[in-house]
């Protein structure tokens, strides 16, 4: 019998037939509990590694949320100081027509006061010692008539032409 003992200890089913009495060989089952203990070990460990990377990633979503909304603050303050530069400049613009404007209606009021026919007289008059000419004095042109001579038009641009020819031949 004791083949049979050997046998089934071989096979490590776990129980002895027969007789043991001399050497009684249990089997423990410390190896399985080991095996058990490293299995849920390393599941322990890949969940806590699962945990871990699952919120580093609700991490990461967070700051590239927050980076996004900043990123956007910085240009919507870019854009709303261009604006504001930008509606600074129409404002001093406008200012400067509404200036233009009013020196245009100054000197409009200034050339209608100095157009006036008693301004002019008594400028003529104080200033100037003109005095109004007498019938026999007054000298009047026809302008109807051509009153000047005509200079020839050849006689120009020769002139032109000799000045030229000079200046070329002294250069060159």
């Amino acid at each position: 019998m004791c083949g049979v003992n050997k046998l089934l200890e071989d096979k490590k089913i776990g129980y002895v037939r027969g007789s043991a009495a001399l050497a009684p060989r249990r089997q423990e089952k410390e190896p399985n509990r080991q095996r058990d203990y490293e299995k849920l070990r390393k599941s322990k460990i890949e969940r806590e590694n699962r945990l871990k990377h699952k919120k580093n990633m609700q991490k990461r979503r967070v700051l590239k949320t927050i980076v996004t909304i900043f990123i956007a603050g910085i240009g919507l303050m870019y854009n709303e100081g261009r604006i504001y530069e930008k509606q600074q400049r129409i404002i001093e613009i406008n200012n400067d027509i509404k200036l233009v404007n009013q020196q245009i209606e100054d000197t409009k009021f200034q050339l209608l006061k100095l157009n006036s026919v008693a301004n002019i007289k008594e400028t003529a008059d104080n200033e100037l010692n003109m005095t109004i000419p007498k019938n026999t004095e007054a000298v009047y042109v026809d302008f109807s008539k051509n009153n000047f001579a005509e200079v020839p038009q050849e006689e120009k641009e020769s002139f032109a032409e000799e000045v030229l020819g000079k200046i070329k031949s002294l250069l060159f």
